[in-house]
């Protein structure tokens, strides 16, 4: 009996299955495998869904080589059951990727028939037939180039300009020299235009010159890299699909107001749900898209008053006006280390979004920030009463929440009581001469 109530529930729709084990967790599926055979025949399929195959531990290791002579046996079920694919990252690049798993995917991709998606994150460039196989077979499929430490090989441009490109994650390489900037970003635009098919874009950077001068001089012909400023170069006739999520960090990336203008244009915002700016608040890149992000749901941002692509120069209302022409913001990070510019920028968060705010990261760690009150706890609160996740960090004291479920109902004195506070002592020589080894400031003595 308790074989067929199994059978029964296996069989229902696969988004039903994932609600409930998720509210089990993995742990609920290896106690459903060990049941019985039949128990573990009927649940490979879910099982065996997401595959990664990687040696980043031996665990890891042991499971991919058993998962490789599966995946390239016509006849195990295993690879009609695999909708995802992972591929790295590796810590043995030479021997597991190149002579492992490297040649076994020549029969693995075009035999997973009902692949959904391929995520690369290896050093190592895709081989060019397996990325012809890939978009041969798999017509509807995603590809996910996620790799944060791709070294200096040289970059990818089948894979960046692959119609299936979905999400790119990976260092940009660029060098300054003498004031005289080079950078591979003018390759990705076009190999990105030619793909027209990117929703993920997260820019991270690494500079050649402080990391491997051996290599300075060869740069611009090794890797193709183009003259000029740290940014896309946009033009008239450019293009780029519209993004999903956007991250990149403006500290090396050069948003001129021509630049992000030109952006502006070349590129359909309203589909952007998530976009991340380190610690930074570009101007030119928020006035330009002021009134063209309303379904922005994520906001990454700070005010550095020691940077030169702070807002301040031409005033905080920039950074406001922005936030205010977002219509459905449910997260917001946001770092300063002037504590008038954290009131202000709340001011206006709380005033617009309160009511959908999800989620509220706050942070000032100057020695001139000043402590809240409970009181100030308790007013946030209540102009946020769908919060989940809050997190405040003022000077040298941390206050965090979380609440889900039941404790979302609470009144907002009861959420304040269930915060949880953190206290950092500062190194001495980071600390001004009127603050003592306690963290108490001496001036109000």
């Amino acid at each position: 009996m308790s074989i067929v109530q199994t059978s029964k529930l296996l069989h229902l729709p696969v988004v039903l299955l994932r609600d409930i084990f998720e509210e089990n967790g993995l742990a609920a599926i290896f106690n459903l495998r060990l049941v019985s055979r039949a128990c573990r025949l009927e649940s490979s399929f879910l099982f065996f869904r997401s595959v990664a195959l990687t040696d980043s531990s031996h665990v890891a290791k042991t499971m991919s080589l058993d998962l490789v002579k599966r995946l390239s046996n016509d006849h195990d079920a295993v690879s009609r059951y695999m909708r995802h694919l992972q591929v790295g990252p590796f810590r043995d690049e030479k021997w597991f990727s190149l002579d492992i798993i490297l040649p076994a995917l020549e029969s693995i991709i075009p035999g997973a028939r009902h692949l959904q998606s391929l995520t690369w994150k290896t050093n190592i460039p895709i081989i060019a037939e397996h990325l012809q196989a890939f978009q041969k077979h798999h017509s509807h499929a995603k590809l996910y180039v996620i790799n944060h430490d791709r070294g200096f090989n040289p970059i990818a441009r089948d894979l960046l300009s692959s119609p299936r490109l979905h999400t790119l994650d990976t260092p940009i390489l660029y060098r300054d020299r003498w004031g005289s900037l080079q950078s591979q970003l003018h390759i990705v635009k076009r190999c990105l235009m030619q793909g027209n098919s990117i929703k993920v874009l997260r820019l991270r950077f690494k500079d050649v010159t402080s990391t491997s001068p051996w290599m300075d001089d060869d740069f611009q012909d090794w890797q193709g890299a183009s003259q000029g400023p740290c940014n896309f170069h946009w033009q008239n006739g450019d293009y780029l699909p519209a993004l999903e999520e956007l991250s990149v960090n403006p500290e090396c990336y050069l948003f001129t107001s021509d630049d992000c203008a030109m952006w502006a244009k070349v590129m359909d915002w309203s589909n952007l749900r998530r976009l991340e700016l380190y610690q930074g608040a570009p101007r030119h890149l928020l006035l330009a898209l002021t009134n063209k992000v309303p379904n922005l749901e994520y906001l990454q941002c700070g005010i550095n008053s020691t940077a030169t692509w702070h807002p301040l120069d031409t005033g905080l209302h920039i950074l406001t006006d922005f936030i205010a022409s977002i219509t459905a913001l449910q997260e917001i990070t946001f770092r300063t280390t002037k504590y008038s510019d954290l009131m202000d920028t709340l001011t206006i968060v709380l005033q617009r979004h309160g009511k959908t705010l999800r989620r509220l990261d706050l942070s000032c760690p100057s020695f001139d920030s000043k402590q809240w009150l409970p009181n100030q706890y308790v007013q946030v609160l209540k102009q946020v009463p769908e919060l989940e996740t809050f997190r405040v960090e003022l000077n040298n004291t941390t206050a965090t929440g979380r609440w889900d479920g039941e404790t979302k109902k609470l009144v907002r004195w009861q959420k304040y009581e269930t915060l949880a506070w953190t206290k950092r002592l500062r190194p001495a020589e980071d600390r001004p001469f009127f603050i003592r080894d306690d963290g108490l400031d001496l001036r109000g003595i």
